[in-house]
Order: structure tokens, then C-alpha cells, then sequence
């Protein structure tokens, strides 16, 4: 087994068309992601790709996606480099309707069958399959695939992938899900405790769920990695590398180590928030300052957050689409917002009936924790913003479908299924 290679990625999340004005710029990019994840797995002549969980953004992905992402893995057939995949949240579900339906991955193929290996107990239970969650790469490796559960991951862990576990064997997990110990754990977030898993024959544990990039951590023999998204999915990832992971079998364990993979554009969330009330002139200018300090390489994905209260006025009197029409004629943008959701008006302009509603406070005045109070905020603005666009509107006034798919995916996203 000594050098032994692999590449692992996750969250990929094609079909992803955040923001929703330049889709097609956008999918190029999470495209172009996968595509550098290909291409890393053959100049390192890896044996094999794992990816856990999230290859696509939607559980019916479109088909042109799906031709790339199928043209991509038929390089990795050409080196013969199997490919190993999970189910994410957003791949699909498996609850009994589910299993009926199919999820997202299930569109992958290959030549053979052992070149796209799709990895789920309960769907081998409902094919008739020897194996339930696990196939043997050779006679020494066994790697074993867990899709996203939700709140029921620990039951189903301790079901199928504990089983499976030869100790004989070198063995490795494939997680979708928040690991404690690893990777952040959001509040009421369903979650596994990392020693649930670091034990005698497990030697990789290959995770994602969570969009940022974790340093690979060991605990006892097992390798614990979560590389995070390979582009920029939502604006707090701004600032976060975009990651995959490569390891290799040394010294009877796996040395792992992050790659960054160059986003394709400027992702950026520029929050202007002063600590005295200021005018509305003092936040347009503050604008223009922050814009002149972007990259110039790149094209930008930009979102300037406004938050504070005025000096005197209303937020509504900020031309935001001005200034955003005047930025994008600049050419150094694909997408530009001025977001004053968290801009409230002066206490001169603000009559007692008419106080502009501070969403936070009332959450955390009514006993929510203040990370679930910002959440919510979070999930608010996009509503609006998402509102605020004519594009996502039918002409009947009503949210268009990809629109509501993805609010409806941040909510799963943020506070799980449940």
C-alpha cells in the first residue's frame, strides 16, 4: 500500500447560480473548479478521487452541467483514476420517496462500473447489493460512503458505516455532515463527535458539508479532512481559500495536505459598518473608496453591506441602484449590491410609529442565541435581495422556482432538513 495516492474534494455544488444575475458567468466558475479537481488528480497520478457529498447544487442538475461534469470524469476513466461519491443535502435525499426519485450523483457514469462509484447503504439495501455502503478498492483498502442524513447521521453511522469496518483493513469514511472536533458546528445543527470515528482501522476520514477549508487533524492513527468548497458559494465564504485535499499512504498512515484552487473571480463581501451614526454622502463615498481598493485581475462578484444608523435621512434615500449601474459600466464587475437591509434611519427621521424594524435585537430580546438571531438575519436579506431582483420574478409577480430553490437551500443549508 505504500504510496498510495488519492485526491479528495467536496461541496463542487455544480448547477450553482449564486448570484442569480450572471448565472452563466458563475457556472462557468464552479465548472472551471471541478475541471482544476481533474486536473490535479492526473499530474499527481492519483489512484483514485473521493468526493463527499455536494457534487451538484441541485437534485435535478441541468443536463448541459451534467454532459460537462460526465466529459470530466471520462478523463479520469482515461488514466483509469476511479471516482468515489457521496450524497450531499443538496444531491437529493433518501427517505423512502427519495430512494423512488434517484438523487443527483446517480447521473454520473462511466464506461464500467467500477470507474463512478456512488456510495449509499440504504440504496444498496434497495438494489439487493452484497456490499451495504462500502466497496473494497483492493484486498488492503476499504473505502466505505455514508450520504447526508441529517439529524439522523449518528443513528445511521452506528447502522452502516461501524459494520463495515474491517480492522483488518486500511478503511475510509466518506462523511457529509458537521464532525465536532473538526469542522465548526453550527447551533442545532445535527453533528457526529470526530471519536466516533477515530479508531483502530480507520485511517481517513474525508468530510464536507462545511464551505470552509480545516488543516487536516489527526487524532489517534485516523486523518481527519474537510478541504471545504472548491468555489464561492455564498457571500460569508468571502475571503475563505478555496481548497481540495491530496494524500498519500506513508509510513502506514495517510499524510494529507490542503491544495488551494484559484477562484474565477473577485468574491467579495465589503461590510461598512462605522461606530457613530454617519451620512448618507460619508457611506457613498466610503463605497467609492472600498472600490478602488478591489483586485484588478480578476472580474468581481461584489456585495457592499451598508449597517449602522444615519445621521439624518432614510436608507431609501441612497441611490443604490445608481451607484451599482454606475459601478458595473465600470467593467471591473460581473455583479455589484448595495445592500442596506441592516441601515437603519436617523432617530430624527424615524416618528415613533414608524421605527425601522431591528430583526436581531427582537430575536435576541425574545431569548435567540445570537449566531441563530444573525442566521435568520442572514436568510432575510437574501430573501429580499433575491426579491429585489426583476429577475427572479414571474410575470405574475411570484418568486420564480430556481429563485425559491435557492432561499430554500441557504434554510437547509444554515439550519439543516428538519
Amino acid at each position: 500500500m505504500g504510496g498510495l495516492k488519492f485526491l479528495h474534494t467536496g461541496d463542487t455544488h455544480l448547477c450553482h447560480d449564486f448570484p442569480p444575475t450572471p448565472t452563466h458567468e458563475r457556472l462557468k466558475a464552479f465548472n472551471k473548479a471541478f475541471d482544476k479537481v481533474v486536473s490535479l488528480a492526473i499530474e499527481n497520478d492519483v489512484d483514485f478521487v473521493l468526493h463527499s457529498g455536494d457534487f451538484f447544487d441541485k437534485v435535478h442538475p441541468w443536463s448541459r452541467v451534467v454532459s460537462f461534469a460526465n466529459r470530466r470524469l471520462r478523463k479520469l476513466e482515461k488514466e483509469n483514476i476511479p471516482f468515489y461519491v457521496i450524497r450531499g443535502n443538496h444531491d437529493g435525499s433518501y427517505d423512502r420517496l427519495g430512494l423512488v426519485r434517484g438523487s443527483a450523483p446517480e447521473l454520473l457514469t462511466g464506461e464500467t462500473e467500477a470507474q463512478v462509484v456512488f456510495l449509499d447503504p440504504r440504496l444498496d439495501e434497495e438494489l439487493g447489493n452484497k456490499e451495504i455502503g462500502f466497496r473494497d478498492y483492493n484486498d488492503e483498502l476499504r473505502i466505505i460512503g455514508l450520504g447526508y442524513y441529517g439529524a439522523g447521521t449518528k443513528q445511521y453511522v452506528e447502522k452502516y458505516v461501524l459494520p463495515a469496518i474491517a480492522k483488518e483493513k486500511i478503511n475510509i469514511v466518506l462523511l457529509h455532515t458537521f464532525v465536532q472536533g473538526v469542522t465548526s458546528v453550527p447551533p442545532n445543527q445535527p453533528f457526529i463527535p470526530a471519536d466516533m470515528l477515530a479508531m483502530e482501522g480507520v485511517y481517513y476520514v474525508a468530510i464536507s458539508h462545511d464551505h470552509s477549508p480545516y488543516p487536516p487533524k489527526v487524532i489517534g492513527n485516523t486523518v481527519f479532512v474537510n478541504p471545504g468548497a472548491t468555489e464561492y458559494w455564498q457571500w460569508n465564504e468571502a475571503g475563505k481559500d478555496r481548497c481540495c485535499c491530496l494524500a498519500e499512504f506513508k509510513g502506514g498512515k495517510f499524510e494529507a495536505k490542503l491544495i488551494k484552487i484559484e477562484p474565477s473571480h473577485e468574491f467579495d463581501n465589503i461590510v461598512i459598518s462605522p461606530k457613530e451614526p454617519e451620512s448618507i454622502d460619508w457611506y457613498i463615498n466610503t463605497i467609492k473608496e472600498e472600490e478602488e481598493k478591489l483586485g484588478q485581475e480578476k472580474k468581481a462578484v461584489t456585495r457592499f453591506a451598508l449597517k449602522g444608523t444615519l445621521k439624518e435621512g432614510s436608507p431609501s434615500e441612497i441611490p443604490a441602484s445608481e451607484i451599482e449601474k454606475v459601478l458595473m459600466q465600470s467593467g471591473r464587475f460581473i455583479y455589484v449590491a448595495i445592500d442596506t437591509s441592516g441601515l437603519y434611519e436617523s432617530e430624527k427621521a424615524a416618528s415613533p410609529a414608524h421605527q425601522i424594524f431591528d430583526l436581531k435585537r427582537f430575536l435576541m430580546e425574545e431569548g435567540i442565541e445570537e449566531e441563530d438571531a444573525e442566521n435568520a438575519v442572514q436568510i432575510y436579506e437574501t430573501m429580499n435581495s433575491t426579491l429585489d431582483e426583476e429577475a427572479n420574478i414571474t410575470s405574475m409577480g411570484r418568486l420564480k422556482k430556481d429563485a425559491e430553490r435557492q432561499i430554500l437551500s441557504l434554510i437547509r443549508e444554515t439550519w439543516g432538513e428538519e
